[in-house]
């Protein structure tokens, strides 16, 4: 599990990896309800969290163009320096589990579709689909445009 994130470390987290936020107050009474079912997220989170108590909100550092937390209990997501999104859904460990998933699941890192094998001594099908992959790897690189007639050709100047 990523772990929790203090309130100071919070700017810079940010900046490189998805964290969840919970902006809350001690004295809210849909806060004081949700802490269960928060705290039971905490355990399974998929990606860093932190919390931030109305009474850190003056340590807190907001985005450039970040809108004011308006009421509490607020979820917001963020990462790679940007609001990714505030929670609206509802307040269960279950969906806000749901949510992080959805969001983990689409901004997967792309994997490249080439596979390097590496080739051992004396083998040669590993040397020659090595060989093959990275000379179509570099033609297709060299060549973008191949099929197509440059403007010369089709007769316009």
């Amino acid at each position: 599990m990523p772990g929790s994130v203090s309130v100071s470390e919070l700017s810079s987290v940010r900046n490189t990896k998805p964290v969840l936020v919970l902006f809350f107050s001690h004295d809210c009474g849909y806060c004081k309800r949700m802490m269960p079912e928060w705290n039971k997220f905490k355990n399974v989170s998929p990606i860093s969290i932190s919390e931030v108590p109305a009474e850190q909100m003056s340590e807190y550092n907001p985005l450039q163009n970040e809108q004011n937390i308006i009421g509490y209990p607020t979820i917001r997501l963020y990462n790679k320096g940007k609001l990714v999104k505030e929670y609206d859904g509802d307040r269960s460990k279950r969906d806000i589990i749901k949510f992080v998933k959805k969001y983990v699941k689409e901004n997967k890192p792309k994997k490249s579709n080439l596979l390097l094998v590496k080739a051992r001594k004396g083998n040669s099908l590993n040397n020659r689909l090595v060989k093959k992959m990275t000379k179509a790897k570099r033609t297709k690189r060299n060549n973008p445009r191949k099929g197509k007639k440059s403007k010369r050709a089709r007769g316009t100047f």
